[in-house]
């Protein structure tokens, strides 16, 4: 044990005269591939040193002598203190290997490897000098325990760079959920996206640990993107870098997040994919993007439609009793305490119909009196309403004189002044209103100008006034392919249409983008007897062109007696196995969606017998595109056939021809001819790309092919 000791003892010196070479050197050194392994197992053992020092101290400081050489070779507190001087300088040396390969902020990873190499020496210091100061209580029991200090202060440096700031006290810290945010307060950024990424991308990508050189933790850190480029392209969002990675195979080193980590869901993709196609703006709300728009969606069952109101719900039967044929009272939503009141009929209106809503004036959130003859000197009346958030004054009497009353109501949100005689000095009167957003000024005769002057005045306000025509070009909408089965059996015509009279439809046939000369017209229909990517483009004078749309259209006359696949599938890209191939539905652009057969490093072997269902014409294979993803156009396709499986014949060997630069992500088809004779088995053997390219990011890996169709006709 003696020797044993003295040999670990000096195991530990020499490791830290090295450390202390390497930390008074260490900018004038890169680290080997090779060493970065080394580094890498920094995580690994950094656990021994901290649990042998904090027993070691435990031991020393309940013991009532101090710990002296004992007789026997038993294992001694000293021994922990040895063993916990050798790993803590082991550790600190891979430590600082590991980093040197980057990627992490300088505050905390200074601290951090300042405080191991401390750790190091003051633990090798203090078992070669113990003996000296063993008699000594302060010493014997304070060293010790600061040595306990400083691993746990060096430890919280490097939990903070490796989890991020807080990890520690995260789970009872106030959870900051946005369950609550009503929906037409809901920002896209804050409430949808921020989240994935703090949650999924900040615990390597943060101001302490900036993985790639990427800190995600603020919206000019994410615009600013690492050491690979930005997150996204704007003019071309499909081949955005953040897109790429997201969407890769999980096995893939690239793909984010790693392999190991949480991944992000479905519906967490989307949200992201559909951020940074709308622009990826970082103050857009929820509620200004259309309807039919996933964001939207997702954000309907995410976010409170309506919102919560603490005061006390009114009594039912004073709200049926002011309620008349031209006063409607209502809960803004179900089982709601908050009530919208709408007038109806001028002839009728008397300003105590107002007056008598004072008995209901806690609820009262919106008030609608448009056209109705509501003059200055009843806004008054609304004073009391201290809940009030929606005022309607359309059409009415109202001036800048009344307006003054508002002034008053400090929870008023929307105000509507259209038809009005209200002028921008009147409305001037308002900025005591710190919670107004939007103001309607249409046909109020306030100029362009004094518009400018109001938006300038009340920065946190949307004035409304109107559309002013000056010659504005608007975007067509887009024309709308009729119909969602892309499968036929016989030939068929393909109906087009466009909502806007006078529009002309020019449509392509071969994937290419329409344009306004030489593309064909649609007339009555498109007919198509074979598989074709229908494309089409509406145009109108005066109006800048649609965007394109296309659809595919793939016909399949002949259905197999069996299929079977000869070789599996990627067991994470296996869809519905042989199923999938016949099954007539067609696969999206995403290849996680349960539609699509994945193969990277082996060929896909599929058997088709056909029974007395002779092809007589060819045989189409749909796959996907998605060349920065790694999904790229087969290798090669290789067609066999016979009468039985032992005895086929090669009919012929197709090489493909691949890309010298990124695809669209999208569908692509390869149809091939077939032998005009009889024959019971058809035999495919399709090679993915054995190495990527040159031009490609992650040229020399293997690539995929993603199969979800074949088609016999």
């Amino acid at each position: 044990m003696t020797k044993l000791r003295g040999l670990i003892a000096n195991g530990s010196f020499f490791i830290c005269c090295l450390l202390a070479f390497l930390l008074a050197f260490e900018n004038s050194f890169a680290t080997p591939t090779w060493l970065q392994v080394l580094g890498r197992m920094h995580p690994l053992l950094l656990h021994f040193p901290i649990a042998l020092l904090v027993v070691y101290a435990l031991l020393v400081f309940v013991s009532k002598t101090p710990a002296e050489s004992p007789a026997d070779e038993s294992l001694r507190a000293d021994d922990l203190l040895l063993l916990g001087s050798f790993t803590a300088a082991l550790s600190a040396l891979m430590g600082l290997l590991l980093s040197k390969e980057g990627g992490y902020a300088e505050g905390s990873l200074t601290w951090h490897k300042w405080g191991g190499a401390l750790i190091a020496f003051a633990s090798y210091g203090w078992y070669t000098f113990r003996k000296t100061c063993n008699h000594q209580p302060i010493l014997s029991k304070g060293i010790p325990v600061a040595m306990v200090a400083l691993v746990t202060f060096a430890g919280h440096q490097g939990a903070n760079i490796t989890h991020g700031e807080n990890f520690v006290l995260a789970p009872v810290m106030p959870d900051e959920s946005f369950e609550d945010v009503p929906f037409a307060e809901a920002v896209i950024y804050d409430h949808m996206v921020q989240p994935i990424l703090k949650e999924k991308c900040m615990g390597c990508h943060n101001s302490l640990k900036a993985k790639g050189e990427l800190v995600m933790e603020s919206p000019e850190a994410i615009l600013a993107g690492g050491k690979n480029g930005l997150l996204w392209d704007s003019l071309n969002y499909e081949a955005s870098l953040l897109l790429k990675r997201i969407h890769l195979p999980e096995s893939v080193e690239e793909h984010m997040p790693p392999e190991g980590k949480t991944q992000l869901t479905d519906e967490e993709k989307e949200v992201i994919e559909a951020w940074i196609a709308g622009g990826a703006s970082f103050h857009t709300l929820v509620a200004e993007t259309a309807p039919d728009q996933p964001l939207y969606q997702i954000a309907q069952a995410k976010f409170n439609l309506t919102k919560a109101y603490d005061f006390k719900a009114a009594d039912p039967e004073l709200v049926e009793a002011l309620n008349s044929n031209y006063r409607i009272i209502s809960p803004v939503a179900l089982n709601s305490s908050a009530l919208t009141v709408t007038f109806f009929s001028s002839e009728a209106f008397a300003s105590d119909q107002l007056k008598e809503l004072e008995k209901i004036r806690t609820q009262v959130v919106e008030l609608s009196l448009n056209k109705i003859p509501v003059k200055d000197e009843d806004l008054p009346l609304l004073v009391s309403f201290e809940n009030l958030e929606k005022l309607h004054l359309n059409f009415t009497g109202v001036t800048d004189k009344g307006l003054a009353s508002l002034a008053k109501l400090s929870n008023l949100q929307e105000l509507s002044l259209s038809g009005t005689a209200v002028t921008a000095s009147g409305i001037s009167g308002l900025k005591s209103l710190s919670t107004l957003r939007k103001v309607f000024i249409w046909n109020t005769g306030i100029e362009a100008t004094e518009v400018s002057q109001l938006l300038e005045a009340f920065p946190d306000v949307s004035f409304e006034s109107g559309f002013d025509d000056k010659g504005t070009v608007i975007q067509l909408s887009a024309p709308v392919i009729v119909g969602n089965d892309a499968f036929f059996t016989d030939p068929i015509s393909v109906k087009v249409k466009h909502y806007l009279n006078g529009v002309t439809l020019r449509y392509t046939l071969d994937g290419s983008e329409p344009d306004s000369v030489n593309s064909p017209i649609y007339q009555d229909g498109i007919p198509l007897d074979g598989n074709t990517i229908v494309t089409v483009k509406a145009f109108k004078e005066g109006w800048y062109s649609s965007e394109v749309v296309s659809k595919s259209f793939l016909r399949s006359s002949i259905t197999p007696t069996s299929v079977s696949l000869l070789t599996p599938p990627n067991p994470k890209y296996k869809g519905k196995l042989e199923q999938a191939l016949f099954d007539h539905i067609k696969g999206t652009n995403i290849h996680t969606d349960g539609n699509w057969l994945g193969y990277q490093g082996e060929p896909m072997d599929v058997q088709i017998n056909l029974g007395d269902n002779v092809p007589q014409k060819s045989i189409t294979i749909s796959s996907l595109n998605n060349t920065g993803g790694w999904i790229m156009p087969p290798a090669s396709i290789d067609i066999w056939y016979g009468n039985d499986e032992k005895n086929l014949k090669l009919w012929k060997k197709n090489k493909v021809a691949q890309p010298s630069q990124n695809l669209p992500v999208g569908p692509a088809f390869y149809t091939f001819d077939l032998p005009q004779e009889k024959y019971a088995v058809l035999k495919l053997h399709i090679v993915p790309v054995a190495k990527l390219p040159a031009w490609h990011d992650a040229k020399g890996n293997p690539g995929w092919v993603f199969i979800d169709e074949i088609l016999l006709n």
